[in-house]
């Protein structure tokens, strides 16, 4: 299982976890999220089962790469509400619209998310280039999603080969990635914080994930461990 740490790095991809609700515009909606890991919870079926015949989602999955201090990229997905037939044979239109932002606020003071996922660490002179790699994947990769956690999933590993062949690396767990893992990993925390994100408690927390790579210094890797969760908002990244 993951570690909580207390703060955004640089050159690091997280995957974002957040409601669909707003909760500062869902007073008196009653919710039914988990509290705990359900015991019967089968990770291979999860984003089948979850979608209750509509192809809702219990949460929103995205991806936000944190350059620095006030810099960052959130990719997310917004379900189109009407997907129209398709006037070619063999051709299906996409189910997801990518909204992708710009951010200089920290995506940790949005009460709707539910927390953040580290899953993977780069040196500075690798920032550039995955940037630039993000914003040509995460678009492609939209237009075939029919899951919003399957394309946030997806894209990061084929990020993390990327990755590895740009470090001259060989990257054996990534290459036999089991996305149950993942999926298991961040439902745990994510439903160990839901009620906290809907009662607007903030920040919101980031966990690292064992799933992860830090392609990093040994002395670097957990060095921001969290061992005081409480931290003025003014210095949260």
């Amino acid at each position: 299982m993951g570690y909580p740490v207390r703060d955004l790095q640089p050159g690091t991809l997280y995957l974002t976890i957040s409601t669909t609700h707003a909760p500062e515009r869902d007073k008196g909606v009653a919710h039914d999220y988990h509290s705990t890991l359900p015991n019967a919870l089968d990770p291979s079926i999860y984003e089948t089962s979850c979608a209750q015949g509509y192809g809702n989602e219990e949460f929103q999955w995205g991806l936000y790469w944190h350059r620095g201090l006030g810099d960052g990229t959130w990719f997310m997905l917004h379900r189109l509400l009407l997907v129209p037939p398709g006037v070619i044979p063999g051709v299906t239109h996409p189910m997801y619209m990518l909204d992708q932002q710009e951010m200089s606020q920290s995506p940790r003071l949005f009460a709707h998310v539910v927390g953040l996922v580290r899953v993977l660490r780069v040196p500075e002179t690798s920032t550039s280039d995955l940037t630039s790699y993000l914003n040509w994947l995460a678009p492609q990769a939209a237009l075939q999603a029919n899951r919003s956690f399957m394309w946030a999933s997806s894209v990061y590993v084929r990020t993390r080969r990327h990755v590895a062949k740009m470090q001259g690396l060989a990257d054996r767990a990534a290459e036999g990635f089991d996305i149950t893992v993942l999926l298991s990993e961040s439902l745990n925390f994510a439903y160990g914080e839901v009620w906290y994100g809907l009662a607007r408690q903030l920040p919101r927390p980031i966990m690292a994930s064992d799933a992860g790579l830090a392609m990093v210094p040994a002395e670097d890797k957990d060095s921001d461990r969290d061992r005081a969760k409480d931290m003025p908002l003014a210095k949260v990244q």
